[in-house]
């Protein structure tokens, strides 16, 4: 090295040194009054024993090798340097700069774990040796949350701060990182016989949200957020031993024995946990194999899923509500994963008690009719009550809430009359003629119902499809979730993207939070597939990847393109697994979902098409008796007889249909399309005479059930609709007309200027009379004048 060169080096050995001593004095300055989390000094000691062991020969010219790259970096990370700083650090060695840091909320599990050792130590050993021996320990546990699916991202003197779920977040997180722990403490015991030292540790493990910042080609993290000082607050409140959060331990309270703890901390707030005591058998989690749920898991959403979790166990532990807004495009997989999520409750201990409903493409003008669905499975409704049974209904389900009061019997009277389950306005005393009076009357009948339910279990609501929902059913919705700010109920709703439904949720008060589905990934995709087969089965790659490239990660096409390979016998068994046989293949494999979906369609069996096509008039649900009616309506319309129940029957083993356990109406079979597209792709297969008529039949055995009084008026609407189809104009335009004074006086003026605009239209392009085009403007006038005085 010629004396220019080393000129240069001594240079940028000078820069380095002085901006590593500016950082790390101001990090001394800044934690003198208050210390530092996990007990940082910042001093040049420490910064050599934990990040460059030559740094103290660098400040004294004992070496004149400048830090590498990784060198520096670890330098930033012991300083909690930002990017900025990380980067001034790179600049002044002339090292290529960090690329912008990565940020991102996420569900973590974090586990701060602090070694601890007999102070007789230090005399026994050399001061090099103790860390010597120190470094040891900490590469063995490092190794040990690696293998578990942790990653320490943080340590300094005896403390590790390890987290879980950093790169992709699992359901089983929390156990992963409590049985680690517990695994350390036991791997401790066996190094302090090896060396014939004492050492313990005492840990804090909290689970939660925390910001996770990465960056560079280290990848190196950084925590902040709440969650972290949970995590570090646990682990000084114990003298030795494991300590988790109340969160923690929803999530493991079955593979567990703990006993709850309450720190004594003098003025500083107390510390509350569970103290672990022993750890189950990691066996003891699964369920028995004939309780599998039937539909293969969830591919590719375990990070949604265990939201989902945290999200619920949160309610539990805090007793407060949240919402989840589970957003995704068409068969993406929203409804499976809700399908996974109230499988997994059903394993909870505690009881939880479950409000579902589903909107469909008929109901986006159907007053209520979310809030109709829930109360038709909770009190199990049945079409042939009469309306003073369904009254008793709504009335033993009050004083199942409450208690058998005066209030139960008022309150279920009010409910039942505004949902449309009764008539008569007597019930509802002086709100039946004042539709807003009688609105935010009922709105407190419903606060009251579920605040006795959530005193005696949480509550869960499943809303699903709600991008199809009436606006008086998301702002009903929307209006007592504000009212229950204490109560432990957690409301999930599917949707697909849009303003609309984006408009319909902010500026909502409380925790709520969005799940967006995105497509899977290559991996997850050929696990969704592998999913499809029994357990243990060999599917050649060649099969997987004609899916896959096709599928462009969409689990509904993935599905829909196995089944139809499946029915073509172009998937076929040999030695050695599952192939494909090209041969058998379409030419021409479908490339759209729909597409798709209508190709599986057309080896269908005559009779099983018909009834598939009249099963998608009625709507996505649909029961044995309906399809029967109409079809009865038509002798003459198809050759032949059409057995319903063996057509229903083979369109079920097709998986294009399937049989829920049980129905709200008695002496009926309820079916359900596997797929709300799969009804959409079934109705578009429909000539246009065909609809008409299919229609036609609808409207009769839908106005025949509403004057037995089988349904209620609620459903004058989707009747409506079902004339438009038919071509049917005055009846619809009549019906669309009951559908609006219901609406009104239910105060939903919303749905009623909706139903008004789309009646005018309707009458319009079907030259309707004048005067009746005169008097809907009227009305419209009106509605909008309502609205307008509303706000």
């Amino acid at each position: 090295m010629n004396w220019q060169t080393a000129s240069s080096q001594d240079a940028l050995i000078a820069a380095v040194t002085t901006a590593i001593e500016s950082l790390r004095l101001e990090r001394r300055k800044r934690y003198q009054k208050h210390p530092h989390p996990t007990g940082k000094r910042f001093s040049q000691e420490e910064l050599t024993d934990y990040a460059y062991p030559s740094y103290k020969n660098l400040l004294l010219g004992r070496t004149r090798r400048l830090p590498d790259r990784d060198t520096l970096m670890s330098i930033a990370h012991y300083l909690e340097c930002s990017l900025e700083e990380s980067n001034h650090l790179l600049h002044a060695a002339r090292y290529a700069l960090e690329t912008p840091m990565i940020r991102e909320r996420k569900l973590l599990t974090i586990a701060f774990i602090d070694l601890s050792y007999s102070p007789a130590l230090h005399q026994m050993r050399d001061v090099e040796d103790l860390a010597d021996l120190l470094m040891t320990l900490r590469n063995r546990f490092e190794r040990v949350i690696a293998e578990a699916g942790g990653r320490v991202v943080n340590h300094v003197a005896t403390t590790l701060v390890a987290a879980w779920g950093t790169r992709k977040t699992r359901e089983d997180d929390p156990e992963s990182a409590v049985r680690t722990v517990w695994l350390l403490k036991s791997l401790l015991k066996s190094f302090s016989d090896e060396h014939d030292a004492l050492f313990d540790l005492r840990a804090g493990i909290h689970t939660g949200m925390a910001l996770l910042e990465s960056a560079g080609a280290n990848d190196t993290l950084h925590l902040t957020g709440e969650s972290v000082n949970i995590a570090s607050r646990l682990q000084e409140a114990v003298a030795a031993g494991v300590l988790v959060s109340p969160s923690t331990y929803r999530h493991i309270r079955m593979q567990v024995q703990a006993a709850p703890f309450t720190s004594a901390t003098g003025d500083l707030p107390s510390v509350q946990g569970y103290l672990l005591t022993d750890l189950k058998p990691a066996s003891t989690r699964s369920r028995p194999a004939s309780q599998q749920p039937e539909s293969p898991l969830v591919a590719g959403r375990g990070a949604e899923l265990a939201l989902m979790q945290h999200a619920l166990n949160e309610v539990i532990v805090e007793s407060t509500p949240a919402m989840l807004l589970v957003e995704g495009e068409a068969g993406i997989g929203k409804s499976r994963l809700v399908a996974e999520f109230l499988e997994w409750t059903r394993w909870m201990p505690e009881a939880v008690t479950y409000y579902t409903a589903r909107a469909s493409a008929y109901g986006t003008h159907m007053t209520n009719s979310m809030f109709c669905e829930m109360f038709v499975y909770r009190f199990r409704l049945m079409d042939q009550d009469s309306e003073a049974t369904m009254l008793r209904k709504f009335e033993r389900g009050f004083i199942d809430a409450i208690g058998n009061t005066q209030e139960a019997y008022t309150e279920a009277h009010l409910l039942c009359y505004f949902l449309g389950y009764s008539s008569d306005e007597a019930i509802a005393g002086p709100y039946a003629r004042d539709p807003t009076r009688l609105h935010e009357r009922v709105l407190q009948s419903l606060e009251v119902y579920f605040r006795g339910i959530a005193l005696q279990t949480p509550v869960l609501m499943l809303l699903e499809d709600l991008h199809w929902s009436d606006h008086s059913s998301v702002q009903m919705l929307r209006r007592l979730m504000g009212r229950l700010m204490d109560v432990p109920i957690l409301a999930v709703i599917s949707t697909r993207p849009s303003p609309q439904h984006a408009a319909d949720w902010s500026g909502m008060s409380g925790n709520v939070q969005r799940i967006r589905l995105m497509a899977l990934d290559p991996q997850d995709s050929h696990a969704l597939i592998a999913g499809l087969f029994p357990p243990g089965t060999s599917i050649e790659p060649e099969l997987e990847q004609f899916v896959v490239q096709r599928a462009e990660g969409n689990p509904l096409f993935i599905q829909e393109l196995m089944h139809m390979l499946g029915e073509q016998q172009a998937i076929q068994h040999r030695a050695g697994g599952w192939h494909l046989n090209i041969s058998k293949a379409p030419e021409q494999i479908p490339t759209t979902l729909m597409s798709i979906l209508q190709a599986r369609m057309a080896d269908l069996q005559a009779g099983e098409l018909v009834v598939l096509q009249v099963a998608s008039v009625v709507g996505r649900i649909f029961w044995d008796s309906s399809i029967e009616a109409i079809l009865s309506d038509l002798p003459d319309h198809h050759d032949g007889e059409i057995n319903v129940a063996s057509a229903l029957e083979g369109l079920r083993q097709r998986m294009l249909i399937v049989l829920p356990k049980e129905s709200v109406y008695r002496d009926q079979r309820e079916y359900v399309f596997f797929h709300a597209m799969m009804r959409d792709a079934a109705y578009l297969t429909i000539l246009k005479r065909d609809r008409r008529l299919y229609h036609q039949g609808a409207a009769r055995w839908l106005a025949d059930a509403l004057r037995r009084g089988v349904y209620s008026q609620e459903y004058s609407s989707i009747l409506a609709g079902h004339y438009e189809a038919a071509e049917m104009t005055a009846e619809a335009i009549h019906w669309y007309g009951q559908a609006v004074r219901y609406a009104q006086m239910r105060n939903a003026h919303t749905v009623a200027r909706e139903l008004l605009e789309h009646m005018l239209a309707l009458a319009l392009r079907q030259e309707q009379p004048q005067s009746l085009i005169h008097d809907l403007e009227m009305q419209l006038a009106a509605c909008l004048k309502l609205l307008a005085h509303a706000g």
